[in-house]
């Protein structure tokens, strides 16, 4: 029998992390690596930007020891998007 699909309701319930983690879970079943990288790093930049505490969940819960290091690099990234913010006057 076939897995029944999601509605709107069922996203509506999840938690945060939990809306994360399933987003996380159905991008790592995509098999075409152009594909599955893209949605990695659009997903990353829009999370980073519209929701930082959830991007550091996701990072706490998936780096092991590279922790420090991918969260400077967030750090990076959000420095670099307040400099194009400045500059292009948002």
């Amino acid at each position: 029998m076939p897995a029944q699909r999601l509605t709107y309701d069922d996203a509506i319930a999840f938690s945060d992390p939990e809306l994360v983690e399933r987003l996380w879970s159905r991008i790592g079943d995509i098999e075409d690596d152009h594909i599955y990288g893209d949605l990695c790093l659009f997903v990353d930049e829009l999370t980073e930007r519209q929701a930082p505490q959830i991007a550091r969940l996701n990072i706490e819960r998936t780096s092991g020891e590279f922790l420090d290091e991918n969260v400077e690099a967030m750090r990076q990234r959000e420095a670099a998007r307040l400099i194009r913010s400045a500059l292009e006057g948002d």
